[in-house]
């Protein structure tokens, strides 16, 4: 009996410094170093996965959201600003009237397949679905027609382009309702992105952004979603700075603060709250974090809805 627990406490210990390990800077430092490899960098984006993953039941939700926000789309152009894998959105849009979709993004996550008609076929029958259980309330109606079966979506009608992470090659004042989920907070400059995005907007426009404020490295059920805020801004750089999962570090306040600076409107926002995670100690945040609330720290999701006057 006394061999078994010493053996069951010795595999205890054992992962307990793996998993030390795994979460030390010091292995983040090094395997963000190695990202400034080429090769390194293309391997890692053959595992990268972003976006919703085309499931209906991760899309519906979203799209809820983004259209309470921003209205129905119907006779529109819709901008969503980093997709991912995940073009279904944009092509909703679509079927939901919208003159023109357009995605924008960092990296050619979107392939041929994204102007492919056939693809949608699964998009096409949860949208109509979920329009006749009135799951998407003021959406409009669903109209198939948009969407032609006998040839690829024109690139008028759905826009795939790319952007450095900051200017959007699209001329000022030519889209009418900008959509985001997960995505600004991993911007790099958000000013600079919150400028062009209002540039781009047309007067009277709206924008609906949903943003993630937890440390993506520690996503999972109990971990301290905080965690990324131990770490002063020189540290946090050198361990994420090429990696995926970066993120500004940017909470609710400071992105209010930030859309009134560009010139935008704020319309309404709503901040959702959960506890702290295991293992959050304030005392152990780096400034300016450790000075901060209780009421901002604890806010895992943001949306924010604001426009362009008029």
């Amino acid at each position: 009996m006394d061999q078994q627990v010493n053996r069951e406490s010795a595999r205890t210990d054992r992962a307990g410094v793996w998993e030390a390990v795994m979460d030390s800077p010091v292995r983040h430092v090094v395997q963000n170093a190695c990202m400034a490899v080429p090769g390194v960098k293309r391997a890692a984006r053959r595992f990268h996965h972003t976006g919703m993953g085309r499931s209906p039941e991760k899309i519906l939700p979203v799209l809820r959201a983004l259209l309470e926000g921003t209205g129905a789309p119907a006779g529109k152009t819709v901008l969503e600003l980093g997709p991912g894998q995940t073009p279904d959105m944009l092509v909703a849009a679509l079927l939901l009237g919208a003159s023109k979709a357009v995605a924008m993004d960092v990296a050619p996550y979107l392939d041929g397949s994204a102007r492919d008609p056939g693809t949608y076929a699964g998009t096409r029958r949860w949208l109509a679905d979920a329009l006749e259980r009135g799951a998407l309330p003021g959406a409009g109606t669903c109209r198939p027609e948009r969407l032609d079966p006998s040839g690829p979506i024109p690139p008028d009608v759905l826009h795939l382009d790319l952007y450095d992470g900051t200017r959007l090659p699209l001329e000022p004042d030519s889209v009418d309702v900008i959509w985001s989920k997960s995505v600004l907070e991993h911007v790099k400059d958000p000013r600079a992105v919150f400028k062009e995005l209002a540039r781009v907007l047309r007067p009277g426009g709206v924008m609906c952004h949903i943003i993630d404020l937890r440390d993506h490295y520690h996503l999972n059920p109990g971990m301290d979603w905080l965690r990324f805020l131990r770490y002063s801004p020189r540290l946090w750089e050198l361990m994420t700075s090429r990696r995926s999962s970066w993120a500004n570090r940017l909470r609710a306040s400071e992105w209010r603060t930030l859309i009134e600076e560009c010139g935008l409107a704020l319309m309404r926002d709503h901040a959702v709250r959960e506890p702290f995670g295991a293992g959050f100690a304030r005392e152990r945040l780096t400034a300016p974090y450790a000075a901060m609330p209780e009421e901002e720290l604890s806010v895992t999701w943001y949306t924010l809805v604001c426009g362009k006057p008029a």
